[in-house]
Protein backbone atom coordinates (compact mmCIF):
# COMPACT_ATOMS: atom_id res chain seq x y z
CA UNK A 1 0.00 0.00 0.00
CA UNK A 2 2.96 2.35 0.94
CA UNK A 3 4.36 1.96 -2.82
CA UNK A 4 0.76 2.40 -4.20
CA UNK A 5 0.93 6.22 -2.63
CA UNK A 6 4.13 6.97 -3.60
CA UNK A 7 3.11 5.76 -7.11
CA UNK A 8 -0.36 7.72 -7.33
CA UNK A 9 1.58 11.03 -5.45
CA UNK A 10 3.49 10.88 -8.07
CA UNK A 11 1.35 10.89 -11.10
CA UNK A 12 -1.15 13.55 -9.22
CA UNK A 13 1.68 15.94 -8.97
CA UNK A 14 2.33 16.27 -12.80
CA UNK A 15 -0.43 18.55 -13.23
CA UNK A 16 -1.93 21.11 -10.57
CA UNK A 17 -5.09 22.44 -13.01
CA UNK A 18 -6.05 18.54 -14.19
CA UNK A 19 -9.46 18.13 -16.16
CA UNK A 20 -12.00 14.93 -16.79
CA UNK A 21 -12.49 13.68 -20.75
CA UNK A 22 -15.77 12.14 -21.34
CA UNK A 23 -15.85 9.35 -23.48
CA UNK A 24 -19.25 8.26 -24.31
CA UNK A 25 -20.78 6.19 -26.81
CA UNK A 26 -23.85 7.93 -26.95
CA UNK A 27 -21.94 11.51 -28.40
CA UNK A 28 -22.71 13.32 -25.15
CA UNK A 29 -19.25 13.30 -23.62
CA UNK A 30 -16.43 15.03 -25.53
CA UNK A 31 -15.49 12.05 -27.51
CA UNK A 32 -16.70 8.37 -29.03
CA UNK A 33 -12.91 7.85 -29.32
CA UNK A 34 -10.52 6.60 -26.59
CA UNK A 35 -7.35 7.78 -28.44
CA UNK A 36 -9.33 11.07 -29.31
CA UNK A 37 -9.65 12.38 -25.90
CA UNK A 38 -5.93 10.90 -24.94
CA UNK A 39 -4.60 12.94 -27.80
CA UNK A 40 -6.65 15.94 -26.25
CA UNK A 41 -5.28 15.24 -22.66
CA UNK A 42 -2.76 17.08 -20.57
CA UNK A 43 -0.34 15.46 -17.93
CA UNK A 44 -2.26 14.48 -15.17
CA UNK A 45 -6.00 14.37 -17.10
CA UNK A 46 -8.64 11.84 -16.27
CA UNK A 47 -9.99 9.80 -19.22
CA UNK A 48 -13.48 8.51 -17.99
CA UNK A 49 -14.36 6.11 -20.51
CA UNK A 50 -18.67 5.19 -20.32
CA UNK A 51 -20.16 1.96 -21.24
CA UNK A 52 -19.64 -0.09 -24.39
CA UNK A 53 -17.15 -1.57 -26.41
CA UNK A 54 -14.44 0.50 -27.67
CA UNK A 55 -12.74 -1.05 -31.11
CA UNK A 56 -10.95 1.58 -32.69
CA UNK A 57 -7.53 1.18 -33.47
CA UNK A 58 -4.87 2.96 -35.36
CA UNK A 59 -1.57 0.96 -36.54
CA UNK A 60 1.73 3.00 -35.10
CA UNK A 61 5.26 1.94 -35.64
CA UNK A 62 7.06 0.51 -32.55
CA UNK A 63 10.65 0.18 -33.62
CA UNK A 64 10.24 -0.33 -37.43
CA UNK A 65 7.10 -2.99 -36.90
CA UNK A 66 3.31 -2.25 -36.94
CA UNK A 67 1.43 -2.13 -34.35
CA UNK A 68 -2.06 -1.91 -33.92
CA UNK A 69 -2.96 -0.19 -30.83
CA UNK A 70 -6.35 1.04 -29.58
CA UNK A 71 -5.38 3.46 -27.09
CA UNK A 72 -1.37 4.62 -27.38
CA UNK A 73 -0.06 6.91 -24.36
CA UNK A 74 2.94 8.46 -24.40
CA UNK A 75 2.45 11.69 -22.20
CA UNK A 76 2.75 11.13 -17.99
CA UNK A 77 0.40 10.61 -15.69
CA UNK A 78 -3.09 10.15 -17.59
CA UNK A 79 -5.86 8.38 -15.25
CA UNK A 80 -7.63 5.97 -17.54
CA UNK A 81 -11.10 5.01 -15.78
CA UNK A 82 -13.54 2.98 -17.18
CA UNK A 83 -17.29 2.14 -16.08
CA UNK A 84 -16.12 -1.05 -14.77
CA UNK A 85 -15.10 -4.26 -16.28
CA UNK A 86 -18.91 -5.37 -16.85
CA UNK A 87 -19.82 -2.48 -18.57
CA UNK A 88 -16.26 -0.52 -20.26
CA UNK A 89 -14.67 -3.07 -23.11
CA UNK A 90 -11.50 -2.53 -24.93
CA UNK A 91 -10.57 -4.94 -27.79
CA UNK A 92 -11.35 -5.61 -32.11
CA UNK A 93 -14.70 -5.71 -33.14
CA UNK A 94 -13.46 -8.70 -35.16
CA UNK A 95 -10.03 -9.63 -35.83
CA UNK A 96 -10.03 -9.16 -39.25
CA UNK A 97 -9.77 -5.27 -38.87
CA UNK A 98 -6.25 -5.74 -37.31
CA UNK A 99 -3.74 -4.73 -40.30
CA UNK A 100 -0.62 -6.08 -37.99
CA UNK A 101 1.20 -9.32 -36.29
CA UNK A 102 1.00 -7.26 -33.43
CA UNK A 103 -2.43 -6.07 -31.67
CA UNK A 104 -2.67 -3.62 -28.39
CA UNK A 105 -5.39 -2.57 -26.29
CA UNK A 106 -3.47 0.03 -24.36
CA UNK A 107 0.53 1.12 -24.62
CA UNK A 108 2.18 3.06 -21.95
CA UNK A 109 5.16 4.46 -23.93
CA UNK A 110 8.04 5.43 -21.94
CA UNK A 111 5.69 7.30 -18.98
CA UNK A 112 3.27 6.13 -16.71
CA UNK A 113 -0.35 5.90 -16.31
CA UNK A 114 -3.35 4.58 -13.79
CA UNK A 115 -5.56 1.85 -15.36
CA UNK A 116 -9.26 1.40 -13.87
CA UNK A 117 -12.39 -0.21 -14.41
CA UNK A 118 -11.97 -2.07 -18.07
CA UNK A 119 -12.20 -5.19 -19.39
CA UNK A 120 -9.74 -6.53 -22.54
CA UNK A 121 -10.67 -8.99 -24.68
CA UNK A 122 -9.80 -10.07 -28.06
CA UNK A 123 -5.99 -9.20 -28.40
CA UNK A 124 -4.98 -12.13 -30.09
CA UNK A 125 -1.62 -11.88 -32.56
CA UNK A 126 0.76 -11.66 -30.02
CA UNK A 127 -1.37 -9.42 -28.37
CA UNK A 128 -1.28 -7.64 -24.48
CA UNK A 129 -4.35 -6.42 -23.18
CA UNK A 130 -2.11 -3.67 -21.19
CA UNK A 131 1.09 -3.08 -22.12
CA UNK A 132 4.08 -0.53 -20.92
CA UNK A 133 7.67 0.14 -22.31
CA UNK A 134 10.25 1.71 -20.32
CA UNK A 135 7.92 3.08 -17.77
CA UNK A 136 7.33 5.50 -15.16
CA UNK A 137 4.92 3.56 -13.06
CA UNK A 138 1.83 1.54 -13.49
CA UNK A 139 -1.12 0.82 -11.54
CA UNK A 140 -3.97 -1.15 -12.72
CA UNK A 141 -7.00 -1.64 -10.12
CA UNK A 142 -10.52 -3.48 -11.26
CA UNK A 143 -9.38 -5.15 -14.19
CA UNK A 144 -10.17 -8.11 -16.15
CA UNK A 145 -8.39 -9.36 -19.27
CA UNK A 146 -9.26 -12.61 -20.82
CA UNK A 147 -9.35 -14.36 -24.97
CA UNK A 148 -6.38 -12.75 -25.09
CA UNK A 149 -2.16 -13.44 -25.63
CA UNK A 150 -0.84 -11.37 -22.55
CA UNK A 151 -2.95 -9.60 -19.81
CA UNK A 152 -0.29 -7.11 -18.39
CA UNK A 153 2.81 -7.04 -20.63
CA UNK A 154 5.74 -4.99 -18.99
CA UNK A 155 9.47 -4.30 -19.96
CA UNK A 156 11.78 -1.87 -19.11
CA UNK A 157 14.94 -1.71 -21.17
CA UNK A 158 16.42 1.62 -20.83
CA UNK A 159 15.13 2.99 -17.23
CA UNK A 160 16.36 0.31 -15.28
CA UNK A 161 14.80 0.65 -11.55
CA UNK A 162 13.06 3.85 -11.95
CA UNK A 163 9.38 2.60 -11.74
CA UNK A 164 7.32 0.46 -9.55
CA UNK A 165 4.03 -1.76 -11.18
CA UNK A 166 0.64 -2.17 -8.55
CA UNK A 167 -1.78 -4.32 -9.88
CA UNK A 168 -4.89 -5.19 -7.52
CA UNK A 169 -8.18 -7.01 -7.93
CA UNK A 170 -7.73 -7.84 -11.84
CA UNK A 171 -8.97 -10.65 -13.06
CA UNK A 172 -7.02 -12.95 -15.64
CA UNK A 173 -8.68 -15.12 -17.93
CA UNK A 174 -7.86 -17.95 -21.05
CA UNK A 175 -4.77 -16.08 -22.04
CA UNK A 176 -2.63 -18.01 -24.37
CA UNK A 177 0.25 -16.66 -22.61
CA UNK A 178 0.98 -15.11 -19.22
CA UNK A 179 -1.32 -12.97 -16.84
CA UNK A 180 1.10 -10.77 -15.92
CA UNK A 181 4.86 -10.89 -16.94
CA UNK A 182 7.71 -8.10 -16.18
CA UNK A 183 10.57 -8.30 -18.21
CA UNK A 184 13.93 -6.40 -17.41
CA UNK A 185 14.65 -4.18 -14.23
CA UNK A 186 12.14 -2.70 -11.90
CA UNK A 187 12.17 -1.48 -9.28
CA UNK A 188 8.85 -3.00 -6.98
CA UNK A 189 6.24 -5.18 -8.45
CA UNK A 190 2.98 -5.51 -6.31
CA UNK A 191 0.50 -8.71 -7.15
CA UNK A 192 -2.63 -8.05 -4.70
CA UNK A 193 -6.18 -9.80 -4.18
CA UNK A 194 -5.90 -10.98 -8.20
CA UNK A 195 -7.19 -14.02 -9.75
CA UNK A 196 -5.74 -16.17 -12.74
CA UNK A 197 -7.51 -18.95 -14.73
CA UNK A 198 -6.20 -20.75 -17.71
CA UNK A 199 -3.21 -18.67 -18.85
CA UNK A 200 -1.03 -20.93 -20.36
CA UNK A 201 2.45 -19.36 -19.94
CA UNK A 202 2.76 -18.32 -16.35
CA UNK A 203 0.06 -16.76 -13.91
CA UNK A 204 2.74 -13.92 -12.68
CA UNK A 205 6.19 -13.95 -14.11
CA UNK A 206 8.83 -11.54 -12.96
CA UNK A 207 11.93 -11.75 -14.41
CA UNK A 208 15.58 -11.28 -12.81
CA UNK A 209 16.50 -7.63 -12.42
CA UNK A 210 13.73 -6.11 -10.92
CA UNK A 211 14.19 -5.68 -7.14
CA UNK A 212 11.21 -6.78 -5.32
CA UNK A 213 8.25 -8.59 -5.55
CA UNK A 214 5.43 -9.12 -4.19
CA UNK A 215 2.46 -11.41 -4.98
CA UNK A 216 -0.19 -11.28 -1.82
CA UNK A 217 -3.75 -12.94 -1.71
CA UNK A 218 -4.42 -14.18 -5.35
CA UNK A 219 -5.93 -17.27 -6.44
CA UNK A 220 -4.90 -19.31 -9.85
CA UNK A 221 -6.63 -22.25 -11.33
CA UNK A 222 -5.10 -24.72 -13.98
CA UNK A 223 -2.35 -21.95 -15.18
CA UNK A 224 0.02 -23.68 -17.45
CA UNK A 225 3.89 -23.72 -17.23
CA UNK A 226 4.05 -21.73 -13.74
CA UNK A 227 1.71 -20.14 -11.41
CA UNK A 228 4.03 -18.13 -10.41
CA UNK A 229 7.62 -17.76 -11.60
CA UNK A 230 10.50 -15.39 -10.20
CA UNK A 231 13.84 -14.54 -10.93
CA UNK A 232 13.43 -11.47 -8.33
CA UNK A 233 13.85 -11.51 -4.37
CA UNK A 234 10.39 -11.06 -2.59
CA UNK A 235 7.74 -12.63 -0.43
CA UNK A 236 4.79 -14.77 -1.79
CA UNK A 237 2.47 -15.41 0.65
CA UNK A 238 -1.65 -15.95 1.06
CA UNK A 239 -2.17 -17.39 -2.03
CA UNK A 240 -4.44 -20.62 -3.49
CA UNK A 241 -2.76 -22.30 -6.30
CA UNK A 242 -4.78 -25.35 -7.74
CA UNK A 243 -4.81 -27.25 -10.68
CA UNK A 244 -1.08 -26.97 -10.83
CA UNK A 245 -0.13 -28.39 -13.94
CA UNK A 246 4.19 -27.80 -13.98
CA UNK A 247 5.00 -26.10 -10.95
CA UNK A 248 2.80 -23.62 -8.54
CA UNK A 249 5.88 -21.43 -7.49
CA UNK A 250 9.23 -21.59 -9.17
CA UNK A 251 11.96 -19.57 -7.90
CA UNK A 252 15.07 -19.61 -10.54
CA UNK A 253 18.01 -17.67 -9.77
CA UNK A 254 16.88 -15.55 -6.66
CA UNK A 255 18.48 -15.56 -3.26
CA UNK A 256 16.01 -14.52 -0.75
CA UNK A 257 12.15 -15.99 -2.10
CA UNK A 258 9.86 -16.10 1.02
CA UNK A 259 6.58 -18.73 0.28
CA UNK A 260 4.51 -18.57 3.07
CA UNK A 261 0.58 -19.22 3.75
CA UNK A 262 0.01 -20.53 0.75
CA UNK A 263 -2.03 -24.02 -0.33
CA UNK A 264 -0.99 -25.89 -3.71
CA UNK A 265 -2.60 -28.30 -5.26
CA UNK A 266 -2.11 -30.37 -8.64
CA UNK A 267 -5.50 -31.44 -9.01
CA UNK A 268 -5.62 -34.40 -10.64
CA UNK A 269 -2.38 -33.40 -13.14
CA UNK A 270 -0.10 -35.82 -12.60
CA UNK A 271 2.98 -33.68 -13.46
CA UNK A 272 2.03 -31.27 -10.56
CA UNK A 273 4.98 -30.07 -8.02
CA UNK A 274 4.53 -27.43 -5.61
CA UNK A 275 7.48 -25.60 -5.41
CA UNK A 276 10.80 -26.36 -7.74
CA UNK A 277 14.05 -23.78 -7.51
CA UNK A 278 17.15 -24.17 -9.06
CA UNK A 279 20.45 -22.05 -10.67
CA UNK A 280 22.39 -21.04 -7.29
CA UNK A 281 18.64 -19.74 -5.70
CA UNK A 282 18.04 -19.88 -1.91
CA UNK A 283 14.02 -19.99 -0.54
CA UNK A 284 12.23 -19.72 2.36
CA UNK A 285 8.98 -22.05 2.62
CA UNK A 286 6.60 -21.71 5.93
CA UNK A 287 3.20 -22.75 6.96
CA UNK A 288 2.32 -23.93 3.39
CA UNK A 289 -0.08 -26.92 2.42
CA UNK A 290 0.98 -28.38 -0.37
CA UNK A 291 0.18 -31.39 -2.73
CA UNK A 292 1.59 -32.48 -6.13
CA UNK A 293 0.98 -35.21 -8.66
CA UNK A 294 0.83 -38.78 -8.64
CA UNK A 295 3.54 -39.53 -12.31
CA UNK A 296 7.22 -39.67 -11.73
CA UNK A 297 9.14 -36.39 -11.48
CA UNK A 298 5.87 -34.90 -9.87
CA UNK A 299 7.25 -33.63 -6.15
CA UNK A 300 5.90 -31.26 -3.47
CA UNK A 301 9.54 -29.87 -3.79
CA UNK A 302 12.10 -29.98 -6.68
CA UNK A 303 15.55 -28.44 -6.81
CA UNK A 304 17.91 -28.38 -9.60
CA UNK A 305 21.48 -26.75 -8.99
CA UNK A 306 19.66 -24.82 -6.31
CA UNK A 307 21.76 -23.64 -3.28
CA UNK A 308 19.77 -23.68 -0.18
CA UNK A 309 16.25 -24.26 1.19
CA UNK A 310 14.67 -23.78 4.72
CA UNK A 311 10.80 -25.25 4.76
CA UNK A 312 9.82 -25.52 8.22
CA UNK A 313 6.03 -25.53 9.45
CA UNK A 314 4.34 -26.70 6.21
CA UNK A 315 1.97 -30.08 5.39
CA UNK A 316 2.93 -32.21 2.36
CA UNK A 317 -0.01 -34.14 1.38
CA UNK A 318 0.46 -37.38 0.07
CA UNK A 319 -2.38 -39.98 -1.56
CA UNK A 320 -2.86 -43.31 -1.68
CA UNK A 321 -2.30 -43.29 -5.53
CA UNK A 322 0.65 -41.15 -5.43
CA UNK A 323 4.33 -42.74 -6.17
CA UNK A 324 6.10 -39.94 -4.27
CA UNK A 325 5.55 -36.25 -2.92
CA UNK A 326 8.56 -35.46 -2.00
CA UNK A 327 12.05 -34.91 -5.02
CA UNK A 328 15.35 -33.78 -4.28
CA UNK A 329 17.27 -33.47 -7.59
CA UNK A 330 20.94 -32.46 -8.38
CA UNK A 331 22.58 -29.86 -6.65
CA UNK A 332 25.61 -28.35 -8.61
CA UNK A 333 28.95 -28.57 -7.50
CA UNK A 334 29.42 -32.41 -6.54
CA UNK A 335 32.54 -31.22 -4.37
CA UNK A 336 30.34 -29.34 -2.47
CA UNK A 337 28.32 -30.83 1.11
CA UNK A 338 24.64 -29.51 1.10
CA UNK A 339 22.84 -29.97 3.40
CA UNK A 340 18.66 -28.76 3.31
CA UNK A 341 16.70 -28.06 6.42
CA UNK A 342 13.12 -29.60 6.06
CA UNK A 343 12.60 -30.23 9.90
CA UNK A 344 9.63 -29.70 11.73
CA UNK A 345 6.85 -30.09 8.55
CA UNK A 346 4.13 -32.68 8.69
CA UNK A 347 4.66 -35.84 6.32
CA UNK A 348 1.56 -37.17 6.47
CA UNK A 349 2.20 -39.96 8.01
CA UNK A 350 5.06 -41.04 11.11
CA UNK A 351 6.82 -43.74 9.52
CA UNK A 352 9.67 -42.56 9.36
CA UNK A 353 11.16 -45.45 6.80
CA UNK A 354 8.40 -43.60 4.75
CA UNK A 355 9.06 -40.45 4.81
CA UNK A 356 13.32 -41.41 3.82
CA UNK A 357 11.46 -43.93 1.08
CA UNK A 358 9.78 -41.02 -0.75
CA UNK A 359 13.00 -38.24 -0.58
CA UNK A 360 15.69 -38.73 -3.37
CA UNK A 361 18.87 -36.95 -1.95
CA UNK A 362 22.47 -37.90 -2.22
CA UNK A 363 21.94 -41.28 -0.94
CA UNK A 364 20.21 -42.20 -4.00
CA UNK A 365 22.54 -39.75 -6.61
CA UNK A 366 25.75 -40.75 -5.00
CA UNK A 367 26.17 -37.11 -4.20
CA UNK A 368 26.85 -35.35 -0.63
CA UNK A 369 23.66 -33.45 0.12
CA UNK A 370 21.03 -34.13 1.98
CA UNK A 371 17.54 -33.67 3.42
CA UNK A 372 17.09 -32.90 7.41
CA UNK A 373 13.73 -34.27 8.20
CA UNK A 374 13.82 -34.56 12.11
CA UNK A 375 12.54 -33.84 14.43
CA UNK A 376 9.13 -34.10 12.33
CA UNK A 377 5.65 -31.80 13.72
CA UNK A 378 3.33 -33.20 15.85
CA UNK A 379 0.33 -32.49 13.98
CA UNK A 380 -1.23 -31.43 10.25
CA UNK A 381 0.20 -27.70 10.31
CA UNK A 382 -3.14 -25.43 10.93
CA UNK A 383 -3.32 -23.54 7.23
CA UNK A 384 -7.50 -23.86 6.38
CA UNK A 385 -7.98 -20.09 6.29
CA UNK A 386 -9.57 -19.26 3.01
CA UNK A 387 -7.59 -16.91 1.26
CA UNK A 388 -9.75 -13.53 -0.28
CA UNK A 389 -9.21 -14.81 -3.56
CA UNK A 390 -10.84 -17.60 -2.77
CA UNK A 391 -13.47 -16.51 -1.64
CA UNK A 392 -13.85 -13.54 -4.48
CA UNK A 393 -13.83 -16.60 -6.66
CA UNK A 394 -16.68 -18.76 -5.24
CA UNK A 395 -18.79 -15.61 -5.65
CA UNK A 396 -17.90 -14.11 -8.56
Amino acid sequence: MYRLIIILILLVSISAEARTWRVSKSGFGDFTVIQDAVDAAESGDTISIGPGHFGEFTTIDDSGTDHDVCVFIDKPGLFIIGSGPEQTTIGPYNQWQMQSDYTEGIKVWQTGAVVEGIKFSGLVNYGACLKLIDGDGLVVRNCEFEDSEWGVFCRDVYTPYSSDIYVSDCVFRNLSDAGFISFQAYNNVDIVDCEFYECRGWGVGITQGTTWGVVDNCYFENNGFNAIQTGANGVFSNNELNGVINSAMSNQESDNVTMENCISTANGNPYGRGFAMGYDATSYLYNNEISCGYADYSSCISLLYAEHIFANDNQFQIGSDQAWYYRMGETHGADLTHTFDLTHNWWGTTDLDYISEHILDGDDFGMPFYVLFLPLADDPTSNEDVSWGHMKALFR
